[in-house]
């Protein structure tokens, strides 16, 4: 699904690309996927978590240089200033920035036999983002015959509820009415390695 101009753009870093070769000793840049319409040369941009503002320097797509970058494209960001960016952060336009929260409430439909255990440390995966989470609380789940909500219920598998999650790093994410791209998440279960949940926050 393709997201409005008016909401801007996210780009996940997936990779930082440092050659530190004698022909490429300053290169540095930022591989991801665009999220969004509307990422361009010269635009100012935020870098989160750490709220950095920068502008785009340049794009790369298989070798060439782009004016824009897509929606969905796959391309290398550079920027106009040196920042101290790693895998999981986010470069967005900072005329529409994401929310940055460790705590929040989210939608989970649960994959595993074994009833989430709100006691466990998980793992939320964000695009290439991975945070130690807790969720701590289960505000209720959902009667999937006629959506009635469930309070002092547990979730187990193919249970949908709402749910705390709390979390030991910032996650960045969208609201689901707001940029649907980047509100989904998946919760693993690190014992395992098992995806357990999806999650919309």
């Amino acid at each position: 699904m393709l997201e409005a101009k008016n909401q801007g753009w996210r780009f996940p870093v997936q990779w930082v690309i440092r050659p530190q070769s004698a022909d490429l000793h300053d290169y540095r840049g930022y591989a991801g996927r665009v999220l969004g319409e509307g990422l361009t040369v010269g635009e100012e941009v935020l870098v989160l978590p750490n709220g950095s503002r920068t502008r785009i320097k340049s794009i790369e797509f298989n070798g060439e240089q782009l004016q824009e970058a897509q929606n969905g494209s796959s391309v290398i960001v550079h920027l106009q200033d040196e920042i101290d960016i790693s895998r999981g952060d986010y470069i967005i336009s900072a005329n529409h920035p994401a929310r940055t929260e460790k705590s929040f409430e989210a939608n989970i439909s649960w994959f595993e036999n074994k009833e989430l255990d709100t006691s466990q440390i998980y793992l939320l995966q964000t695009h290439s983002k991975v945070s130690k989470i807790k969720i701590p609380e289960i505000l209720f789940k959902y009667d999937i015959h006629n959506q009635e909500q469930l309070y002092n219920q547990s979730i187990g598998l193919n249970d949908i509820g709402r749910v705390v999650i709390k979390s030991a790093d910032e996650i960045i994410f969208d609201k689901q009415n707001e940029f649907s791209e980047n509100s989904r998440a998946i919760i693993i279960d690190p014992r395992t390695n098992l995806t357990v949940a999806a999650a919309i926050l």
